[in-house]
């Protein structure tokens, strides 16, 4: 049982809260968050709408750019990639598939423009530079 931070009712987390909460120390349920959507889009009722148009008249942007450095660069083993855009470095095997992630989940970030950093076949060195990377003051 763990108390939301917004209404202050104690809840079952496995039921009310989503799993990406588990781990935080601030808890929101899953009403209080629906309820925030809801307030967002009334405000602005057409931001899904230009949304959705940006993604049909532009569908295969981040796959052309991606595909594109797979092939320029031969990709094999884990790679430290840089978002300039937003000051930001990561590590993945699968470059496409982690910028679905980036794209979709964390705020609709644009991936069109990248730099590989570092290319390795172990991923304990990959995070190591990444980690580096970090201390520096790159976000990640």
């Amino acid at each position: 049982m763990k108390k939301c931070n917004k209404c202050n009712v104690e809840l079952v987390v496995e039921i009310n809260f989503n799993k990406s909460d588990y781990k935080s120390s601030y808890y929101i349920c899953k009403k209080c968050k629906n309820a925030k959507v809801r307030a967002k889009y009334k405000a602005n009722p057409n931001s899904a709408k230009l949304a959705k148009e940006y993604r049909l008249k532009n569908p295969n942007i981040n796959k052309r750019a991606v595909k594109k450095y797979h092939k320029k660069f031969d990709i094999d083993g884990h790679v430290v990639y840089y978002l300039p855009q937003y000051h930001y470095v990561g590590v993945t095997k699968n470059l496409y598939e982690r910028f679905k992630t980036h794209k979709y989940q964390q705020n609709r970030w644009l991936v069109d423009d990248f730099e590989i950093i570092y290319k390795t076949p172990c991923r304990k060195e990959a995070l190591k530079v990444e980690s580096k990377l970090h201390s520096i003051g790159y976000y990640g």
